[in-house]
């Protein structure tokens, strides 16, 4: 079985391929930002090397997030696209997830929350717990940075896509730094597919095919209730 992997859901999107379960090649996107041409641009030499089209592969892998909206709606989109002419599957898993998995191998402890920045002064969060092969999260949530250290258990490590933001912002200090893994740091594609390939194995069903994003998108303004228009969150 070939499969592609796209994770969009940072400022550091790639995408990745598998053979068989096992990771054959990894192409990031630092240009991601002029447009979904550079990520077409990326697929297509990722698969030029790998001599293969994208009839060729028989699954398509996504993370969710959460994330950069518009990330996570591109990877999705693109995901649909190539899937679509031979209806192939399309199967998603938390980008939050993935990177909670490394973090719990790389440090062996019980359980990390996966942080970032919400916009307008609140932060989104989940707690995992279990090991690296299948992390178990509570739900995700938003909250403002004061309410975090009740909110987050004391054992917990703590890692984030948004970490140079949120220390800044205070927010890396407030919940103590020596309980940080230090920088930006986000999953890629190849942590995304191995995960998914997991569940899969393991009788797991795909998320579902939308982006998890637990806060209003920034651009959609909230509206008070009187003006009767669409209303979000």
């Amino acid at each position: 079985m070939k499969a592609l992997a796209l994770e969009f859901s940072s400022e550091m999107p790639s995408l990745a391929l598998f053979d068989d379960e096992r990771p054959a090649g990894l192409a990031r996107c630092p240009d991601a930002g002029r447009g979904n041409r550079a990520l077409f641009e990326a697929l297509d030499r990722l698969l030029r090397s790998a001599a293969l089209h994208p009839r060729d592969l028989d699954l398509f892998i996504v993370g969710r997030g959460p994330g950069r909206y518009s990330g996570l709606r591109a990877a999705l989109t693109i995901a649909r696209f190539l899937a679509l002419p031979g209806g192939k599957p399309v199967f998603a898993v938390s980008s939050g997830a993935a990177l909670a998995a490394v973090v719990l191998r790389e440090t062996g402890g019980a359980a990390v929350a996966v942080l970032g920045d919400a916009r307008r002064g609140e932060c989104w969060y989940g707690v995992f717990r279990g090991d690296g092969d299948e992390p178990h999260p509570d739900a995700w949530r938003v909250a403002p940075p004061e309410e975090l250290p009740a909110r987050l258990p004391p054992e917990a490590a703590l890692v984030s896509p948004d970490y140079e933001r949120l220390l800044r912002q205070g927010v890396v200090a407030r919940l103590g730094a020596a309980r940080w893994r230090a920088g930006d740091r986000a999953p890629d594609a190849v942590e995304v597919g191995r995960l998914a390939l997991r569940r899969r194995r393991a009788g797991i069903a795909s998320e579902p095919l939308s982006p998890l994003y637990p806060h209003p998108a920034v651009a959609a303004a909230r509206r008070p209730p009187a003006d009767n228009g669409p209303q979000m969150g």
